[in-house]
């Protein structure tokens, strides 16, 4: 289901952003969404008395199950619905994910994977290091961002996961280690 006023209200800022010159990078999965927690791997769902999948959103990694396949059709209605507007910037499958996770490394490159090739039609190999290099002009960039920290070797940097297209980094100063003397901070 997708609902049709909150669809109409992302074409408004979509026309909005064309009308401004301005680009969208568009966060298009929450990895707390309730609905992954009731389904099991297998795709049946977590019934009462059940513990939740807490693994639920990352669905089988590399694999296909029913929480994949509920993913490729949002991804593929968003394609449809937005994908035709150059001012989509890019598609972020999931804001600030855990960065030592291997599975939300496998999600954001088949996500790439899809949203560069599958949905024009065009198949990928399956697992590590395939890379789509098919050039649609309706595609667009693929991201993912970390709550913390950088993984380049794991991630941003490995060849395993060719299908993301550039590093996302969120830096905040109330988190940082930087300490500032008490004389500068009374200058601020």
């Amino acid at each position: 289901y997708f609902p049709e006023q909150s669809a109409y209200a992302l074409d408004q800022i979509v026309q909005l952003a064309e009308e401004n010159g301005l680009y969208l990078k568009l966060v298009i999965m929450e990895k707390s969404d309730a609905l992954y927690y009731k389904l099991d791997d297998d795709g049946s769902f977590v019934l009462d008395g059940e513990e939740d999948n807490p693994d639920g959103f990352y669905g089988l990694g590399r694999g296909n199950n029913k929480t994949r396949w509920l993913q490729k059709s949002w991804w593929r209605y968003l394609q449809a619905r937005w994908g035709y507007s150059p001012n989509i910037h890019s598609w972020e499958a999931a804001n600030e994910g855990d960065p030592w996770l291997e599975t939300h490394y496998q999600l954001a490159d088949e996500m790439g994977k899809f949203m560069h090739c599958q949905v024009f039609g065009v198949m990928v190999g399956a697992g590590d290091g395939q890379r789509c290099a098919y050039a649609h002009p309706n595609r667009h960039l693929v991201t993912t961002s970390f709550l913390h920290s950088f993984p380049a070797e794991q991630f941003w940097g490995n060849d395993r996961y060719p299908n993301v297209d550039f590093a996302d980094v969120h830096a905040y100063i109330s988190t940082s280690q930087v300490n500032i003397p008490a004389a500068e901070l009374e200058k601020m």
